[in-house]
């Protein structure tokens, strides 16, 4: 009983170190790419893109509410209306059409 019990200790301890390694290495990387964009002279264009695109990520999430800045609602607004103008990247469907079920006439049937 003692040696399972050091068993799931040590499995636990092995899972949380895991994890700690992957988080540390995922924000790792996240620094090594902002380190490459200031390196790279990264201009307003690519920054706002990356604005989107953190909004977009923001979306996928759970939360019912989302407090976004203005300027981050401004790139929003004006990528919107670029794709609506342009037709890029439109990924609305139409909703299907709903079918009304007929009723049988009682009277001719």
């Amino acid at each position: 009983m003692i040696l399972a019990a050091e068993g799931e200790r040590d499995a636990r301890i092995a899972r949380a170190e895991g994890e700690a390694k992957a988080i540390l290495l995922a924000k790792e990387a996240e620094a090594d790419g902002i380190r490459l964009l200031r390196e790279a002279g990264a201009d307003t264009a690519v920054l706002e893109l990356k604005k989107y695109e953190a909004l977009i990520q923001m979306s996928n999430g759970r939360a019912s509410k989302i407090i976004v800045p203005t300027d981050a609602v401004n790139t929003a607004k004006s990528n919107v209306m670029f794709s609506e103008i342009t037709g890029i990247g439109d990924t609305t469907k139409s909703a299907p059409e709903e079918k009304k079920a007929e009723k049988p006439d009682p009277c001719c049937d």
